[in-house]
């Protein structure tokens, strides 16, 4: 007798056509990023926004086989994000249109598909300009899975923590009477049993410093599904601030974007982990997800590294910040964004905060505030045990600085009168978070004082009733005096400048109400252009990136992220900066939002003689530093920074931090590096042919100790032979960059730069070759075979081996 085929889930990630509008036909692979291949224009209406990418129509297709015992089943795809506007269709009959672009959605085909091939299409539309703040991408850009399952199948299955002494969960699920419960610890049965609770004798707790995951499998007679989760409680409150487990804990947090720098929007999963991991690295402890869900992938990462994450729904509401985003669409399906964003995370242990929204003017009004008050209670009805919030800009609702149109809006139209356009658009066009970027970046940090006061207070009264925690934007001033004026407020600072840190730490650490600081921001982003970068007159070329990340876009520590550790207390040694001696003379165009553009660097080949400008962080009273044990200066910390100059010669930098009783608490050394020699270090080598597994390759121009030469930055190229990987991108950090991402060959930028492989869907193997002019080549072999599934959810993670020097 012949078993029973089985139903069961299909990747539906590789051998997608996309079609353009212009006629071309080509073959691709999910995750997919169609703005990344668009030509870049200081034409396009988007601008500033996504680094001028242009948006467009797009049309995605691919056949899938149903089987005739698949008939009859529930058979859907799941799309985790399709920017934006899209048209589900199958065999020529629309199924589903889904607007906003960063939620995931489900589309049922059960009763259209047929024994056999079966077509699905799906119509992008991002061609209405501008429709964001920032870069999208455009198209497919996240997983795709065809979900095939039993008509009885188990649904909306959760997992939710009961009590830690004994730790004891919940385990609840739309199911079947027959519905049976296994928990594992990596392969160890802990518990079986069916639905309700289960006491874990033994079970550690998941936190941000012991991210402990375990596995729920349901079963009936004809489903399956499992989830990983974690043991832990969230409490917050005015006397007791933020708990996790029972203990107060302090955020040390990054907002970030959806992008991956040169890969674009597209979601890879192990870029997703690698940004997680490297954030988690740098003494981050918490992500601020700005300004939209968070990809599965990215909460699986912070599950398994231990990241607290404040997940966000949406930038606005129904007030527009760009002529067409979704603001167009907000009053009709934004309880839809919020049913999902909490179905997707509410296992995440990571997950400790909802926000519904970011810098909304609306709450200026009572129908905003009124707005605030049911999206909150719909959150909570959804999972009670997490907090709301909303990153609130006090300027924007104190003055009602929204959006007013005139007339209709037309959505074949552009933006007329007040036109929030870009970051390029006059202060007289500017409206909501556009103007008030606009407002910062030309009278800087004071903007922070328009917000006290006991008037901006009572302007936000009305929204923070409906909140857990306040979101505080730009808003430090405030901490002391809302300490004692509202003492069961707790407030986050959810945007923050890393010039700031040390008024706001130390306001984090005296205020048990004020749990957190979450700076803007933690890895630099394509678009939104004209606010974090340092520009100098010297560049030239169309700048693609924001440029004030603390981490770079190819993910290497900036000296902001230095600075932050120095001022949270987590690194003890100083660190060393210099100002980049390549542009010395030349006259800098500053950002408020970024505080430095000093580089770790000693090694300036060309530039001696010229004025070095140096920055030492440490936390000390006094700062020595010496060159080759002769003395430079000696110079009072303030603010965690010391500041020296001296004409520039190769050599040893120390600096040696003292006390106010002049012990030495500290010291460093930056030493001039040695003959340049290309570097290319893989993150692995070893991959598996599921079309999706990276290696992400750094590049360095560096000598034998690894120490980079930030000076003659030169052209590199990738080279692969074989089939088995390809490059997925290549390019630097630099936010004006020659040549984009796409090609085999980019330019350093102080010394760096990144490749990332892709692997194939065959097992094989390739040589992966990267040359620089006047270097000898490094040359490294990648397997692409099975070597079976990742590591248990159980486990925790290693940190890597340490990266180049500075």
């Amino acid at each position: 007798m012949s078993a029973t085929p089985t139903l069961q889930d299909r990747d539906l990630n590789d051998g997608w056509t996309l079609s353009h509008v212009d006629g071309r036909v080509e073959t691709v692979d999910l995750p997919h990023d169609a703005m990344l291949g668009e030509p870049r224009s200081a034409e396009v209406r988007n601008g500033t926004r996504t680094g001028w990418f242009p948006g467009g129509r797009y049309q995605y297709a691919r056949d899938i086989e149903i089987a005739e015992h698949e008939l009859g089943a529930y058979v859907a795809v799941r799309f985790e994000g399709v920017y934006h506007r899209s048209v589900v269709s199958v065999n020529g009959r629309e199924l589903a249109r889904h607007a906003y672009g960063y939620d995931e959605f489900e589309v049922d085909l059960s009763e259209v598909v047929v024994v056999g091939r079966n077509r699905i299409e799906v119509a992008v539309d991002t061609s209405r300009e501008p429709n964001s703040r920032w870069y999208t991408g455009s198209g497919i850009y996240r997983p795709v899975t065809l979900v095939v399952r039993d008509r009885r199948r188990i649904t909306d299955l959760r997992v939710t923590t009961r009590s830690l002494t004994p730790p004891t969960v919940a385990v609840e699920a739309s199911a079947p009477d027959d519905a049976t419960v296994h928990i594992f610890d990596g392969a160890e049965l802990l518990a079986e049993g069916p639905l309700g609770e289960f006491t874990l004798d033994g079970a550690g707790l998941w936190s941000a410093e012991s991210p402990r995951l375990y596995r729920a499998e349901v079963h009936t007679s004809a489903d399956r599904v499992e989830t990983s989760f974690g043991i832990r409680t969230i409490d917050v409150s005015g006397s007791g601030g933020f708990r996790v487990n029972g203990v107060e804990t302090k955020l040390r947090g990054a907002c970030i974007h959806h992008d991956n720098g040169i890969l674009g929007a597209r979601a890879y999963a192990d870029a997703e982990a690698r940004k997680v991991r490297i954030l988690k690295e740098s003494g981050y402890n918490a992500i601020r997800s700005a300004h939209n869900p968070c990809s599965r992938a990215l909460l699986d990462a912070c599950d398994r590294y231990g990241m607290y994450v404040i997940d966000e729904a949406f930038d606005g509401w129904y007030t527009p910040k760009s002529h067409h985003d979704f603001s167009r669409e907000f009053r009709d399906e934004h309880v839809g964004v919020l049913e999902s964003l909490v179905a997707k995370d509410r296992n995440h242990p990571s997950v400790v905060m909802y926000s519904i929204g970011n810098e909304v003017t609306e709450p200026a009004e009572p129908d905003g505030v009124a707005l605030a008050g049911e999206m909150a209670d719909r959150v909570r009805a959804l999972d009670p045990t997490r907090p709301v919030t909303c990153g609130v800009n006090l300027m924007l609702i104190g003055f009602d600085m929204g959006a007013k149109e005139d007339g209709p809006y037309d959505p074949d139209g552009h933006a007329t009168g007040k036109d929030p356009h870009d970051q390029s658009a006059g202060l007289e066009k500017a409206s909501g978070s556009t103007l008030y970027n606009l407002l910062v970046g030309r009278i800087g940090t004071i903007m922070s004082l328009a917000v006290k006061g006991r008037r901006m207070g009572r302007k936000i009264e009305g929204l923070a009733a409906h909140l857990d925690v306040v979101g505080y934007n730009y808003a430090e001033a405030r901490y002391d005096a809302d300490a004692k004026r509202y003492p069961e407020r707790v407030v986050v600072g959810s945007e923050t400048m890393a010039a700031r840190l040390p008024f706001n730490w130390a306001r984090v650490q005296r205020h048990t109400q004020v749990i957190g600081d979450f700076v803007w921001t933690g890895w630099d982003y394509l678009g939104e252009i004209g606010l974090g970068y340092w520009r100098y007159p010297s560049e030239s070329g169309l700048q693609v990136a924001y440029g004030g990340g603390t981490i770079d876009l190819i993910g290497n520590r900036d000296a902001q992220n230095h600075y932050q550790q120095v001022v949270w207390g987590i690194r003890t040694e100083p660190w060393i900066g210099v100002r980049p001696l390549t542009h010395a003379g030349e006259r800098v165009v500053r950002s408020p939002w970024r505080m430095t553009d000093a580089v770790g660097s000693w090694t300036w080949p060309g530039c001696e003689g010229a004025r070095a400008e140096m920055e030492v962080y440490a936390d000390a009273r006094v700062v020595r530093l010496e060159l080759d044990g002769r003395p430079i200066g000696r110079s009072r910390v303030r603010n965690r920074i010391a500041r020296f100059r001296t004409a520039y010669r190769p050599g040893r930098l120390e600096a040696i931090a003292e006390d106010r009783r002049g012990r030495v608490v500290g010291r460093t050394t930056l030493s001039t590096a040695g003959e340049a020699r290309l570097h290319a270090r893989p993150d692995t080598i070893a991959l598996r042919p599921n079309g999706q597994d990276l290696s992400f390759v750094e590049i360095a121009l560096a000598d034998d100790a690894g120490t980079v030469h930030a000076a003659g930055d030169r052209e590199v190229t990738v080279e692969i032979e074989g089939d088995a990987v390809a490059l997925a991108a290549v390019g630097s950090a630099n936010p004006r960059p020659a040549t984009l991402y796409g090609g085999p060959a980019t330019t350093t930028w102080y010394g760096r730069a990144l490749a990332v492989l892709r692997a194939g869907h065959r097992p094989g193997e390739a040589t992966v070759t990267v040359r620089a002019e006047g270097l000898d080549d490094v040359s490294f072999r990648v397997t692409v075979e099975p070597v079976g599934e990742p590591a248990p959810a159980a486990s925790v993670v290693p940190a890597p081996a340490a990266r180049f020097a500075g």
